[in-house]
């Protein structure tokens, strides 16, 4: 790819984008990948594709319980809570 000149450079968000679609959905994908990466803390480390498609099932699976009703979420604050009360009890 030529380098822009000054003149050409994308200089807002939405020009950016525009010169985006522009390129391949493989190229996309890759930028995506970049982008993310530079975002995420953790990004560096790949998760395995195996490990990564098991965490996707298992999502789906709970959010498909919750939504029939068979099984209720519950705050992070009040397991917390819950938690902290069991830990904080005198041994039986």
């Amino acid at each position: 790819m030529n380098e822009p000149n000054e003149k050409s450079k994308p200089k807002t968000v939405e020009q950016v984008y525009e010169l985006v679609l522009k390129l391949s959905a493989e190229e996309r994908e890759k930028l995506n990948k970049m982008l993310v990466k530079d975002d995420e803390p953790y990004a560096q480390y790949e998760m395995d594709p195996e490990i990564e498609r098991a965490a996707i099932e298992e999502c789906k699976r709970v959010d498909a319980l919750v939504r029939e009703g068979k099984m209720e979420l519950i705050d992070a604050d009040v397991v917390m809570r819950e938690a902290r009360r069991i830990l904080d009890e005198p041994a039986k």
